[in-house]
C-alpha cells in the first residue's frame, strides 16, 4: 500500500547532492500546536465541522529555499471527530472510511512550486486504498526562528478540496449519498519544530549529567561506559527506555557533534533494535553527517519496521537514486 505511493514520489521527486544545504533538515510536525480540520455540508445548508486527532509527520526545509520543502505524513482516521459519536462510528464503517482494512490517510509531497500569492504542494495522498494526485495551496505563516523556548520552528497554512466520490466515501446507501456533499473543505495548519534540548529537564539529574559531561569530555564513548555500568542502580523507568539515550543525541545534534551522536544512536538502536525509530534517528544523524549510504540504509531498515515512519519514508526518498 504504503510502497506504490513511495515509488511515486521516488520517481517523482529527487533532490540531487548539491540542493542538499546545511539548512536541510527534517522538522517533526508538532501536532501539539497544528490541526487537520476539514467541513462539508448536510443537505446543502447545514455545516459540518471535523477534525482527525492523531497524526504524524516529517517535513524537510531550507529556508532560504522553500520550494526544496518535502512532506510526509500519516492520518489515523479511527481519531476522526465530528462531535457527534454516532456520525463518527459510522463515519469509520466500511462505506465510508473503512478503518478496520484503511487505518491510516497518507500524503506524501513530489514538488513545491512558488505561485502569485505563496507556494503550492503538489503530491499523491492515499485514502481508503485509492490514490490521487492532488495539489494544496499553502503559505508560510511563522517563517522559521526560535520560539521564546528557544525551539526552532515554523508554521504553514494551506487549504484544499476533495470529492469524497473519488475514494468511495458514502457511495453506497442513497440517503446519506445524496444528503452529503461531494466536495470536502480541508484545512491544515502545521507548526513543525526542534526542541532545544537544553530545556530538557533530564539533564540536571546528577547521573545524566555525569553521562552528558563525559560524552562532551572524553568523547561518546566515555559517557556509554558511565551509563552501561551504572543504570542498574537507577530505579526510574525513562532511565531503562529507549527515549533515554535518544535525548542525549538529540543534544548532540543540537551542537553539531555528529560523530558523537551517530555513536549514541548506534548504541541505543543495538540495545532496542525492534523500535524503529532507533533506525530513523540513526539514518537522520547519518544524513546531517553527511554520510548517504549508511543514511540510506538505516532509513531502509526503520521503514522494514514500521511502513508509517515519516522520518525513514523522508530520508529514503530523498537519498534514492
Amino acid at each position: 500500500m504504503l510502497r506504490r505511493l513511495l515509488t511515486v514520489c521516488i520517481i517523482l521527486t529527487f533532490i540531487s547532492a548539491e540542493q542538499i544545504t546545511a539548512q536541510y533538515r527534517a522538522f517533526p510536525i508538532d501536532d501539539g500546536h497544528s490541526s487537520i480540520t476539514f467541513t462539508t455540508y448536510f443537505s446543502k445548508v447545514i455545516k459540518v465541522p471535523g477534525s482527525f486527532g492523531n497524526y504524524w509527520g516529517h517535513v524537510f526545509y531550507d529556508p532560504e529555499d522553500i520550494t526544496k520543502l518535502s512532506a510526509s505524513v500519516v492520518i489515523d482516521v479511527s481519531t476522526i471527530n465530528t462531535n457527534v459519536q454516532f456520525r463518527d462510528a459510522h463515519l469509520k464503517r466500511a462505506d465510508f472510511f473503512d478503518v478496520e482494512n484503511h487505518p491510516y490517510i497518507l500524503f506524501s509531497s513530489e514538488k513545491v512550486v512558488k505561485t502569485s500569492d505563496g507556494y503550492a504542494m503538489n503530491g499523491t495522498i492515499q485514502i481508503k486504498g485509492t490514490e490521487k494526485q492532488i495539489q494544496i495551496p499553502f503559505q508560510i505563516i511563522d517563517k522559521l526562528n526560535p520560539d521564546p523556548w528557544g525551539n526552532e520552528r515554523f508554521t504553514l497554512a494551506g487549504n484544499f478540496q476533495l470529492n469524497r466520490n473519488d475514494f468511495g466515501l458514502g457511495e453506497e446507501g442513497e440517503f446519506f449519498h445524496k444528503a452529503i456533499n461531494e466536495m470536502i473543505e480541508i484545512e491544515l495548519v502545521m507548526t513543525m519544530a526542534i526542541r532545544n534540548t537544553d530545556r530538557y529537564s533530564l539533564f540536571n539529574h546528577p547521573f545524566a549529567k555525569t553521562i552528558y559531561d563525559l560524552m562532551m569530555e572524553e568523547g561518546a564513548s566515555a559517557g556509554l561506559k558511565y551509563f552501561t555500568e551504572h543504570k542498574a542502580e537507577q530505579e526510574h523507568k525513562f532511565v531503562h527506555s529507549s527515549q533515554f539515550l535518544d535525548m542525549f543525541a538529540q543534544r548532540l545534534i543540537q551542537y553539531k557533534e555528529f560523530e558523537k551522536a551517530i555513536s549514541v544512536y548506534q548504541y541505543n538502536q543495538e540495545l532496542f533494535p525492534d523500535e524503529d525509530f532507533t533506525y530513523a534517528n540513526l539514518a537522520n544523524a547519518y544524513f546531517l553527517n553527511k554520510k548517504k549510504k549508511e543514511a540510506q540504509s538505516f532509513a531502509a531498515k526503520a521503514l522494514e519496521k514500521n511502513e508509517f515512519n515519516t522520518l525513514g519514508i523522508e530520508l529514503n526518498r530523498l537519498l534514492a537514486k
